[in-house]
């Protein structure tokens, strides 16, 4: 994550962050605008898309993807700070734009995407992958798969479930391993720090 934010130039300098702190899917990130985010309440309102075909924004093809999006300290201090060099340099409200201020396409988001794994030497790293990253995160972080689930969109907690499975499996049993270990070797480690008879 560090390389490829260390390394994101043009319209990934502000695409890579967005991507991997939201979990948003490259239609919506590009169907973003400045009226969808909530700097007070931080968070993002997800409810619009940019289509493949003409570059036009539209709303979600499901329910499930209407949400709300948490947003990081950070980020909001990023995209605050991008807002208000946009208001002096674009004609559209967009969150992501071209240089000048006009509609991305997904080619050039992919293609400043790839560039920004390259100088990193990121292999295999696409914008979707940032998506999962955010899932993760979220994940160890300790976060129910409801939640987890709410905050990708997805139609249902199965979706989620099936897809991350492994990493919810893996956290249980390494807080299950934790506590055993605790239990049963605990008290060695307690019973070593007592002060030793002369």
């Amino acid at each position: 994550m560090e390389a490829l934010l260390g390394h994101a130039r043009g319209s990934a300098s502000l695409a890579i962050p967005v991507l991997l702190f939201s979990g948003l899917r490259v239609s919506e990130l590009l169907g973003l605008t400045w009226q969808d985010i909530d700097f007070d309440r931080e968070v993002m309102i997800v409810g619009y898309q940019m289509s493949r075909k003409g570059n036009l924004r539209v709303p979600l093809k499901t329910e499930s993807g209407y949400r709300e999006v948490i947003l990081m300290a950070e980020l909001g201090r990023r995209l605050r700070r991008a807002r208000l060099v946009a208001r002096f340099s674009r004609d559209v409200d967009l969150v992501i734009c071209n240089g000048v201020g006009h509609t991305l396409g997904y080619s050039k988001l992919r293609k400043d995407f790839a560039a920004t794994c390259s100088a990193a030497r990121v292999a295999g790293t696409t914008p979707h992958t940032c998506r999962h990253t955010f899932a993760s995160l979220l994940i160890a972080q300790g976060r129910e798969v409801a939640f987890v689930s709410q905050q990708l969109g997805h139609a249902s907690t199965k979706t989620t479930w099936d897809t991350y499975v492994h990493l919810f499996r893996a956290r249980e049993n390494a807080e299950a391993a934790r506590s055993a270990l605790d239990a049963d070797f605990g008290r060695m480690l307690r019973a070593a720090d007592r002060p030793h008879p002369a």
